[in-house]
């Protein structure tokens, strides 16, 4: 009976726990670590008189992050922090592989594929602005160095390229890198094969990055499903290369030159302070409203245009368009 048990958690063959373990306990590190650091600096904050007793939440101390650059700092290294050890440690010890097996080989190629990314991310952007502005659905208001009252615009701009690019890196390396390789090799089996393994590990790790999105400010049902889009589309560019550059720089270029550039919302989060200021109007279920273009007609064709990129550099810069099958086999990366 112990023995019949035991199978469900723990895979002889692999010497290793399975996948949905691993899955988990990734996910409880990172709320271990991540909650009290988040905590303690709610603590603090409200200790300096910079947030009130009554807004210990998660929104609240978020929101007086971005508008406080030392806050905005600290926070987002404890973000990091969290990730980063948690993702290690289960690689690590239950994973029992590399933790550059994740998407981290870092040569000239993957720095290459980064900033193709960060270009694609910042053109989409750019192409979302230029269609809604000449659509008639935002319109300008200030055109150069806006930010709050009483902050600095260079050090609250510093503190958002800070985040998206400690955003990009922790979701890319959790949501596709640990999620993707541990889910599609726990679902490698005779009836999906490693092909089929990864394309529901890159639908279900989607599926929780929507999820994940949910409870942002001003989300609903499109903006999740929109969400799920842009997880395919960062996935997409994981399983061609089996490296995260391209889906890092993407996320990365995305988030801050729609937000800190073009002054749009970023997953139901004002900027704090933008390149361009500008009135949103038009049609919600096209501009995403107060979301930002992610909950919008508009991010579909946004997600279609990067995809093309995508797959127009990886034919052009690694020779081959292909899915990268060994992200569904522990073996490879053990020889």
């Amino acid at each position: 009976m112990l023995r019949k048990v035991s199978w469900i958690f723990w895979s002889g063959e692999e010497r290793r726990v399975r996948a949905l373990v691993r899955l988990v306990a990734q996910m409880l590190l990172y709320l271990a670590v991540h909650i009290p650091l988040a905590l303690l600096i709610g603590y603090l904050a409200m200790l300096a008189g910079d947030l009130p007793g009554d807004q210990l939440s998660m929104d609240a101390l978020i929101s007086m992050a971005a508008g406080r650059p030392v806050y905005g700092a600290v926070f987002i290294l404890a973000q990091v922090l969290a990730a980063v050890l948690s993702v290690w440690a289960a690689t690590r010890f239950l994973d029992r592989r590399p933790f550059r097996s994740l998407g981290f080989r870092l040569n000239g190629r993957w720095w290459l594929d980064y900033a193709f990314g960060l270009f694609t991310g910042a053109a989409v952007a750019a192409g979302v602005f230029l269609a809604e502005l000449a659509a008639g659905w935002i319109e300008l208001v200030e055109t150069c160095w806006t930010a709050e009252a009483g902050a600095s615009f260079a050090s609250l701009t510093g503190v958002a390229l800070l985040a998206m690019i400690a955003v990009g890196f922790w979701e890319e390396m959790v949501g596709r890198g640990y999620q993707i390789r541990n889910l599609a090799e726990g679902l490698n089996l005779p009836a999906l094969g490693a092909r089929g393994a990864i394309a529901v590990a890159c639908a279900g790790t989607s599926l929780l990055f929507g999820f994940g999105h949910a409870f942002n400010p001003h989300a609903s049902l499109i903006s999740s499903l929109s969400i799920v889009a842009f997880g395919l589309l960062f996935a997409g560019a994981y399983v061609l290369t089996g490296q995260l550059g391209i889906s890092m720089g993407m996320h990365t270029g995305w988030n801050f030159f729609t937000g800190s550039v073009f002054g749009f919302a970023v997953s139901g989060r004002e900027s704090h302070a933008s390149l361009i200021a500008i009135s949103q109007q038009g049609p919600e279920r096209w501009t995403g409203g107060a979301f930002g273009p992610e909950a919008g007609l508009v991010s579909l064709a946004a997600c279609l245009l990067a995809g093309a990129l995508v797959v127009g550099w990886v034919r052009l810069v690694h020779g081959q368009l292909r899915v990268e099958t060994s992200l569904a086999s522990l073996l490879s990366d053990r020889t």
